[in-house]
């Protein structure tokens, strides 16, 4: 992983949401040494919809923002637009980056 848009990144840090966030519906968790905080906004219309997740995670002197956003039309299964981005929020990358390498070595384990 080599910064925050990486397809890595966005795989390790769907891991590491499924492994802290408990239950699977909390809208704010501990993890990691990590404050974890996520929200869901959706519409469903007649002729498409949308959801949008925002998951924050804050650390010792930085806080990260993930978003994910799926549109679609008629059905989910007609997917218009599927997209994901982070954003340091505030921090240093290093700081985040060494910190998502370490906790990617907890879930090795």
């Amino acid at each position: 992983m080599k910064s925050l848009s990486d397809a890595s990144f966005f795989n390790l840090f769907d891991r590491l949401v499924a492994r802290g966030r408990a239950p699977s519906t909390a809208g704010r968790w501990r993890f990691g040494g990590a404050e974890w905080e996520s929200a869901r906004h959706s519409f469903t219309g007649a002729a498409h919809g949308f959801v949008a997740e925002v998951t924050t995670v804050a650390g010792e002197g930085w806080l990260l923002l993930v978003a994910k956003e799926y549109w679609w039309a008629g059905g989910k299964e007609n997917a218009l637009r599927n997209q994901r981005w982070a954003k340091l929020v505030k921090g240093k990358p290093d700081a985040v980056l060494g910190w998502l390498r370490r906790q990617e070595k907890t879930l090795a384990v």
